[in-house]
């Protein structure tokens, strides 16, 4: 198994440290999305809240890389490419913060995080990917927990919630497997500073053309708003510092308490309160996350291993 995982060789507290900062990532992404419910409340939107959050993080990577020293182009083709995911990924992060002024919280991050279901439906329809046991019930088990999580009051069933909810959760599947492609020929870090950079022109560019700017409306709505970019970089750091420490497979999995810490989030903070079943719904969509992280790792063994 070592063989096959090089950071298991590394000492166990870099372990445990790569655990930590991973899940204070997961956790700063749960932070952003209850941060921009509560910004919608003190005067903004989501367009708003994305140009914010997305530009002020462009700024601040581009400025870390010039003062350390560290490449900043790429190669024409790849240039585009990532130019080209930002534009998608600008609609599909969209969705995801529109859906929250429709629906809970809670039931917005269960719906974005049905994208590994995709992600192995569509590996398996395009790339004839055997889904195996493991997975093949993950979906499953993934579908009957949102199926259980839906079952609330009807006033918080929006239909155009739900709709944008999924759409987020597709867009995401895509765009896992469009920057996976990517990311072979181009180091993460550069990846995210084009696509960042896309990413903020289409929201300026939706705000100038409708004029549609929605600035807070007291200071607290300040405080919230540009706490976003400083909070989305922190998510950023550690989870991809964890990734160096721990290794992609082991950060994905632990990254999957995401939608834990945003559930609990929207209750403390937004007072969102979920009946039992909506609480054994998102236990089952959270664990097929995990059952599906297990199959992978599986998958990855059983092909490393085959002469």
């Amino acid at each position: 198994m070592t063989a096959l995982d090089p950071t298991a060789t590394r000492p166990a507290q870099s372990q445990w440290l790569g655990i930590l900062l991973v899940l204070i990532g997961a956790a700063a992404f749960g932070v952003l999305v209850v941060t921009a419910k509560l910004s919608y409340a003190h005067g903004s939107d989501p367009v708003t809240v994305l140009f914010v959050r997305s530009a002020g993080f462009f700024v601040l990577l581009l400025f870390f890389r010039r003062a350390t020293g560290r490449p900043i182009g790429l190669p024409p083709t790849v240039r585009y490419l990532c130019l080209g995911l930002g534009v998608f990924l600008a609609f599909q992060t969209w969705c995801n913060y529109a859906a929250i002024t429709f629906i809970p919280v809670s039931l917005a991050i269960l719906l974005l995080y049905t994208y590994p279901v995709f992600v192995a439906l569509a590996t398996r329809l395009i790339e004839r990917e055997r889904l195996g046991p493991i997975k093949a019930g993950a979906v499953v088990t993934a579908f009957a927990g949102l199926a259980l999580s839906l079952q609330v009051h009807p006033d918080a069933l929006d239909p155009r919630g739900l709709g944008l909810g999924l759409m987020a959760g597709l867009g995401l599947a895509i765009t896992v497997m469009l920057s996976s492609r990517i990311l072979r020929r181009a180091d993460s870090a550069r990846m995210t500073l084009h696509f960042t950079a896309s990413t903020s022109l289409c929201y300026l560019a939706v705000l100038v053309l409708t004029d549609g700017w929605a600035w807070p409306v007291d200071p607290v709505g300040w405080l919230l708003l540009l706490a976003m970019p400083l909070v989305y970089i922190v998510a950023m750091l550690c989870f991809f510092s964890a990734v160096t420490i721990i290794g992609p497979l082991k950060a994905a999995t632990f990254n999957n308490l995401e939608p834990v810490t945003t559930i609990l989030l929207a209750a403390i903070l937004l007072g969102e309160e979920l009946g039992r079943w909506q609480y054994a719904g998102a236990g089952l969509v959270i664990g097929s996350l995990f059952a599906m992280q297990i199959g992978d790792r599986r998958a990855k063994a059983r092909a490393a291993a085959t002469p």
